[in-house]
């Protein structure tokens, strides 16, 4: 496919496949995306497979500028700069869709600052519990100080049940994990489960063995994988996945909080029959080992 400038560009089918929620972003202002653009030309250069293959597009502007907003400057520009690097010479035809591939990169540099920044104010709220204690227990004697107040009067109220489903944005964030998934386990060739080395035809039957793993728990054949898995899954938060948690929140309103773990999101999409969201998870799970090397909290 060539572009104006004799580029690789996008096919019509290609555009906006796997972009899931960014049109939801808010419009950015004028010097958001003023910053960004300008990191983008210092970035990423004129030659560069990012550039050429349209990768930077309008949405991809869109949520860098978000992350402009909610993370700053600094946070941008390592997005930018580590997917520059990773992606530096490739060839145009590794990958399929470059729109899709340049934004999993980023949002993957941006959930790495927003744990660190999480991991601050975790150990700034632990230093400021004791005085937050003792404010709290003064409050408590004046409250038992002054005169009960009369209850309200409680009016029940009808509440519908919620309705769980797969949504196209769930689909699409599956495919785009997918893809990378294929990438990273090196195409079709054989790849091996981190935990027990077993090696399997494809990527989908390593995934497909991890889901089983996940939804029935230990069996003959799932013993060992099953208990990294499960172990893993009740050690992660929802929230750790930002792009990962906004999904889920679509597909089953109401259903998560703060404090739900990848294991949580396992039972609601196994309870609600949610296929795509329960494989989009499990993919989630399986690239964060990839990435992290990390060893189960429960076996060691």
């Amino acid at each position: 496919r060539e572009g104006k400038k004799g580029g690789w560009q996008p096919a019509d089918g290609d555009k906006g496949k796997g972009r899931d929620n960014r049109a939801q972003l808010p419009d950015p202002t004028p010097e958001q995306l003023a910053i960004v653009r300008a990191l983008l030309t210092a970035e990423v250069g004129e030659d560069h497979p990012m550039r050429v293959s349209g990768a930077l597009d309008e949405g991809l502007e869109r949520y860098l500028s978000s992350i402009v907003g909610k993370h700053g400057e600094a946070a941008v520009r390592s997005a930018v700069k580590e997917a520059a690097e990773s992606t530096k010479g490739k060839d145009l035809d590794e990958v399929g869709n470059w729109p899709a591939y340049a934004l999993t990169l980023m949002r993957k540099s941006a959930r790495h600052m927003g744990d660190r920044e999480r991991r601050e104010e975790k150990k700034h709220s632990k230093e400021e519990a004791p005085a937050k204690t003792e404010a709290k227990a003064e409050g408590k004697t004046e409250a038992a100080q002054r005169p009960a107040s009369p209850a309200p009067e409680v009016v029940p109220e009808v509440v519908k049940p919620p309705v769980y489903a797969d949504t196209d944005e769930v689909r699409a964030h599956k495919d785009v994990l997918f893809k990378e998934m294929l990438e990273r386990c090196g195409g079709e060739e054989k790849p091996s489960c981190p935990f027990t080395k077993k090696h399997f035809e494809s990527s989908a039957e390593l995934v497909a063995y991890f889901k089983k793993a996940l939804v029935e728990g230990t069996t003959p054949e799932t013993r060992v994988v099953a208990q990294h898995a499960t172990g893993l899954a009740r050690e992660k938060q929802l929230s750790t996945f930002e792009d990962l948690q906004a999904l889920c929140q679509g597909s089953c309103p109401g259903a998560f909080t703060d404090d739900t773990t990848l294991s949580d999101v396992v039972t609601v999409a196994k309870e609600s029959n949610l296929g795509a969201l329960l494989e989009t998870v499990t993919l989630a799970l399986v690239l964060d080992l990839l990435d992290n090397q990390v060893m189960c909290p429960v076996t060691g």
